[in-house]
């Protein structure tokens, strides 16, 4: 509190400071609680400290899970999705940058899932989605927050939280407006993510999938090297996804029929992705 009223929050030593009393109360996991509101309040002051909480939390969730506060993990992610969507910060590059922000949003999500409790708290987790969604944060390579989701991404560094595959989390995202259809980089749809990342024999690869399609999903639709995500599913499933619309544009790309500027803009793009 001294060094933040004399030099004030932004300057690093105050930062260090503060780190510093967060690292000593680390060392006795009987004091996580205090590590976690010295974060919260630091975080309410810079959002650049969102990574450090996110690590308390997640040990607390390897060491204690049943000391983690459902008001702790929605006070967290509700004060970064504020900032962001009322434009008061932006991840940067060298203190927080975006695809982890994405990585430790789902992160999030996910253990506001587990540990929520009563009917209010379900509530409330579909209240901060729905912010979440708004923030229409995208990784460095274009992958939406439902991207992450259906295949988090991580780097070996063993401070970030691994974060799973989980259909209760992708079901918050879609539920909230997450385009099932969103693109990245490559093309890929989420529901290229999954297919072409999760093992086959996975319940959770298959509940996903499905999701996906119920939001429509386009099961065939093309990402930048022609592979569909119907390659890799089973036949019976696929005849039950691809409409009438998908088929004539697959045959259109299929025989190099000349479409652009013969018809209107929405569907040429329509016939691009097939």
């Amino acid at each position: 509190m001294v060094r933040e009223r004399i030099l004030g929050f932004s300057n690093k030593c105050t930062w260090l400071g503060l780190l510093g009393c967060v690292e000593y109360y680390l060392d006795n996991p009987q004091a996580y609680r205090r590590a976690v509101d010295l974060l919260k309040y630091g975080i309410s002051l810079s959002p650049d400290l969102f990574p450090c909480i996110c690590e308390v939390l997640w040990k607390m969730d390897n060491e204690n899970a049943a000391s983690i506060c459902f008001s702790d993990v929605s006070d967290v992610l509700g004060m970064m999705v504020v900032a962001i969507n009322e434009r008061a910060w932006t991840p940067s590059d060298e203190d927080c940058p975006i695809d982890l922000v994405c990585l430790l949003f789902i992160y999030l999500v996910d253990l506001l899932c587990r540990v929520m409790t009563t009917e209010d708290e379900a509530s409330s987790v579909g209240q901060l989605v729905d912010g979440l969604v708004r923030t229409r944060c995208r990784t460095d390579d274009g992958r939406t927050l439902l991207h992450v989701a259906v295949h988090p991404i991580k780097d070996d560094d063993d401070d970030v939280p691994t974060v799973t595959p989980s259909s209760v989390v992708v079901g918050h995202l879609l539920e909230a407006g997450a385009a099932a259809d969103a693109t990245d980089a490559g093309k890929n749809t989420p529901l290229h993510a999954v297919v072409f990342n999760q093992p086959e024999t996975s319940p959770v690869r298959d509940e996903i999938v499905d999701l996906l399609l119920q939001h429509g999903v386009h099961v065939d639709a093309a990402n930048a090297d022609g592979r569909t995500a119907s390659d890799c599913l089973s036949p019976s499933l696929v005849f039950d996804h691809v409409s009438l619309k998908c088929l004539a544009a697959r045959a259109v790309r299929s025989y190099k029929l000349p479409y652009r500027g013969n018809v209107p803009a929405t569907l040429a793009d329509f016939v691009d992705r097939h």
